[in-house]
């Protein structure tokens, strides 16, 4: 598998944080109407405070960036910890972190539920970022999203 860097965005930067709201939203190796619909009802992106057409070019580059790495059959693999870690070290301030892992939470939910793929990223996010189901948690109440049930789905085993 070819090895290409990822772009590179400011930390803390909206398009760092898009960029790993959009990585989680295909870790089920697609993108459902449901989670489209879902990031306009969440006003997602007001509260990444970037443009859409911003958040969309983002999209794109890291798509781009995903095709740089498929293999010679052209297999790419979603769920490689390196790239993912990459990500995610464009984000260290803690609360944009629970911020967009409480908005994906509400976006990979939208299509009924975390499938197996979704589970391991997301999993991998909360450990690499130090964050727990009730930081997730206390985000949906101030955000006056629906908040899941204690351990409900966001028991993630281990």
């Amino acid at each position: 598998m070819k090895r290409h860097p990822i772009r590179y965005y400011r930390r803390n930067s909206p398009q760092a944080l898009a960029r790993v709201l959009f990585m989680l939203m295909i870790a089920d190796d697609g993108l459902g109407r449901r989670e489209i619909d879902t990031l306009a009802r969440l006003q997602v992106f007001r509260q990444l405070e970037i443009k859409r057409s911003l958040f969309v070019e983002v999209a794109r580059s890291f798509c781009a960036d995903l095709l740089d790495t498929q293999d010679a059959v052209g297999r790419i693999d979603l769920l490689d910890s390196t790239r993912i870690d990459a990500v995610l070290a464009a984000v260290d301030d803690q609360p944009k972190r629970t911020l967009v892992c409480a908005l994906a939470f509400n976006v990979i939910v939208a299509d009924d539920g975390f499938c197996a793929s979704e589970v391991d990223v997301f999993k991998h996010v909360l450990i690499r970022w130090n964050l727990t189901v009730d930081d997730l948690y206390q985000q949906l109440l101030r955000d006056n999203e629906p908040a899941p049930q204690r351990g409900v789905p966001l028991r993630l085993a281990a």
